[in-house]
């Protein structure tokens, strides 16, 4: 095995850099600040996050819970019917 950079381990799973660098920050996976990740912190990716090249990508993508974002619109509206049946 050789030496890769994040961007190619990103590309493997085919997710954005950032993506990748997010799931190492859940996976609690600590690389050092060097640009390319040594083959020892490559398989410690793959056991963790499973291999990109197998038959069944053990990643697994969480969804995130949506937070609603009000907008002033939607809170008048909100108070407005509030009101109205007061």
């Amino acid at each position: 095995m050789e030496f890769k950079t994040r961007l190619q381990l990103a590309n493997e799973y085919g997710i954005d850099r950032k993506t990748f660098a997010k799931k190492l920050v859940t996976a609690l996976i600590v690389l050092p600040k060097a640009k390319r990740i040594s083959p020892k912190d490559i398989e410690q990716i793959y056991s963790v996050l499973g291999n990109p090249f197998s038959e069944q990508n053990a990643l697994v993508i969480p969804k995130t819970p949506q937070i609603r974002r009000y907008t002033r619109q939607y809170l008048y509206k909100k108070n407005v019917q509030q009101k109205t049946l007061a």
